[in-house]
């Protein structure tokens, strides 16, 4: 499992590792927060408080997470509907 933990395939939650039940703070007013009033990115729209990992992304599944070569290149795709 070592320090991040495996996640489970179906829910991305951890399912051991040091941050197995670690959730999401709610946001104090003024912070920054995700549309469920949890304090982290604006932009992620995922209701769980729970930390996740998945590992569909960009309809390719990977049994890892993705490298930082593998984001580069899907950034490189000038239409997004391909």
């Amino acid at each position: 499992p070592e320090w991040f933990g495996e996640a489970d395939m179906f829910t991305g939650e951890l399912v051991n590792g040091a941050f197995k039940d670690l959730t999401f703070p709610k946001a104090m007013e003024g912070q920054t927060h995700d549309m469920y009033g949890m304090l982290r990115a604006p932009w992620n729209t995922n209701p769980n408080p729970k930390i996740t990992r998945y590992f569909d992304m960009c309809q390719t599944n990977h049994a890892k997470l993705p490298s930082c070569s593998l984001f580069e290149s899907w950034m490189q795709v000038e239409d997004f509907t391909e």
